[in-house]
């Protein structure tokens, strides 16, 4: 994870993830449609999130079959530089 006052740039399919799970999106497929990428590419990019500290699976997700993706409070305040057309792809 990186501190609080790190700048991050986020790559596209990364952006597109964090937005989606900021909608109330928190399947692997759900994330994937609304993000408008692969299942493969959406689950590296909310691995990525997660190393981040901008996304996290649920507590419970070892126990179920369905992986649940949410924000973090960092992931829900964090300013993406996609919205300034300065991201990575």
């Amino acid at each position: 994870m990186i501190s609080d006052t790190q700048a991050v740039v986020l790559a596209k399919s990364q952006g597109a993830c964090l937005a989606a799970l900021r909608t109330g999106k928190s399947s692997l497929t759900q994330i994937a449609m609304v993000a408008g990428l692969s299942v493969k590419r959406a689950s590296l990019a909310l691995a990525e999130l997660e190393s981040l500290g901008l996304a996290e699976r649920s507590p419970d997700a070892e126990r179920s079959l369905n992986k649940v993706w949410r924000t973090t409070s960092r992931g829900d305040t964090c300013w993406s530089a996609r919205r300034l057309g300065i991201g990575r792809t």
